[in-house]
């Protein structure tokens, strides 16, 4: 199972989630869709936005875990 771990991330880095949608100029919906793991896919596009405003790796957004984990 492939997980979305932005809203630990943002916890981590003490950043909003409106703070993200103004350095990235996603919308707030689609960043809620992400934080509570809600979507079905994300572009290579969003995930480079993302990485660039939090300083960070596509892995420390997207984790995979073992159906048995």
């Amino acid at each position: 199972m492939i997980k979305i771990t932005l809203l630990g991330l943002l916890r981590a880095k003490k950043i909003k989630a409106v703070n993200l949608h103004r350095e990235t100029g996603l919308t707030e919906a689609a960043i809620c869709l992400l934080l509570n793991n809600k979507t079905e896919s994300i572009k290579f596009e969003t995930l480079d936005k993302i990485c660039k405003a939090l300083d960070c790796k596509v892995s420390d957004i997207i984790k995979y875990y073992p159906e048995n984990f």
